[in-house]
């Protein structure tokens, strides 16, 4: 097994949030700007990945910068309240079992995503993944790209080697800039035609046994 450090993305591959955060994103875009958007989890699944700030200017084009921010800061406040309220499972099926099995094969798990600050230590408390997560690093944390992220956490936790697991073609061009492979995570939210295919989360570990 040559392969010994995962870097996750979060949306797509980790959890499926946007049938919630839709709602969410509805109700703070109504309290913004006084207008209630038709926001759905399929137009959601085609914006997560960007930063919160391409998000907003590509939903609400021809708003201030000024309102973007603001409808980014109440997306989430919303989302956080919705997410740490929900009781239902989010988690893609065999993830926690996947993340588990990888620990015990000796590798070290990470995150990387474009998310707000606070949203990977929300998605670990609510998945019950704190304990197999090494380290972590969003854009809201730096202002970074994904892939300036990538090599980032690589870079304080000494790692020469890594392999980043996205679902959208985003994912893969930011592995490309990081200069690490990509496996595509093929049951998330895009398609990136070329990389290894992961049918499920246990084919991640199955990838791995045979690296």
């Amino acid at each position: 097994m040559s392969v010994k450090h995962l870097i996750f993305d979060i949306d797509g591959t980790i959890w499926d949030t946007t049938p919630l955060v839709a709602e969410a994103y509805n109700d703070a875009v109504e309290e913004a700007i006084g207008e209630r958007p038709v926001i759905t989890a399929d137009v959601l699944r085609e914006q997560f990945g960007k930063p919160m700030m391409v998000i907003a200017e590509n939903l609400f084009p021809g708003r201030s910068t000024e309102e973007h921010r603001r409808i980014v800061d109440l997306c989430g406040v919303h989302e956080a309240r919705v997410l740490r309220g929900t009781t239902e499972d989010l988690t893609y099926p065999g993830l926690r079992d996947a993340f588990r099995e990888l620990t015990e094969m000796g590798c070290r798990v990470y995150i990387v995503s474009n998310c707000q600050v606070g949203y990977i230590e929300l998605c670990m408390e609510k998945n019950g993944l704190e304990p197999y997560v090494t380290d972590h690093l969003c854009h809201g944390e730096t202002g970074r790209s994904k892939g300036e992220n990538i090599r980032e956490l690589m870079r304080r936790n000494g790692i020469e080697e890594a392999v980043y697991v996205g679902d959208t073609m985003g994912d893969c061009e930011a592995a490309a800039e990081a200069g690490v492979p990509f496996w595509h995570a093929c049951y998330g939210f895009g398609d990136a035609p070329g990389a290894v295919q992961l049918e499920s989360p246990a084919q991640i570990v199955e990838t791995v046994r045979q690296s």
